[in-house]
Parts: C-alpha cells; structure tokens; sequence
C-alpha cells in the first residue's frame, strides 16, 4: 500500500538494496529533471554518478568471476 510498490516486482525479488538503489535512481533521475535549485540538482548529479560507479563495479567484478552477463545485467540499475 506504499507509495513505493510500483517499484517491487513480487516475482523478480533479487535482494532490498538493488530495490532501494532503484527507488534512488528513480527519484534523483525526476529530481535532476525538474530542480529549479542548483545544490539540488548537484546532489541529484552526485547521487546518480555513485549508482552509475556501482554498475561499473558490478560488470567489472561479473567479467572478473565468470558470471553469465545476464546475471550481471540483473545486478545493474537501469
């Protein structure tokens, strides 16, 4: 019944960080489309450069172990 529900999938449930990281990268994408404030949409930036830094460590640690690339695919926030 929360307004978060729209971003959990009952049957694709991989764990509650990729979901939270999820929620972020959808909310900081909205809050660098729309900020009128400079320090918000710097923030909003910011946030979104860590995500995009966390899937570079997700495919390079995948390629590194030998996982399939769809289950790196599965780890990326897109």
């Amino acid at each position: 019944q929360s307004k978060y529900k729209n971003y959990f999938d009952q049957n694709d449930f991989l764990y509650i960080e990729y979901h939270t990281s999820y929620i972020k990268y959808n909310l900081n994408r909205r809050h660098i489309s729309f900020a009128t404030k400079a320090p918000t949409a710097f923030l909003a930036f910011l946030i979104l450069g860590g995500i995009e830094g966390e899937n570079l460590t997700h495919i390079i640690e995948g390629i590194r172990y030998g996982v399939a690339p769809e289950d790196i695919q599965k780890l990326l926030i897109i």
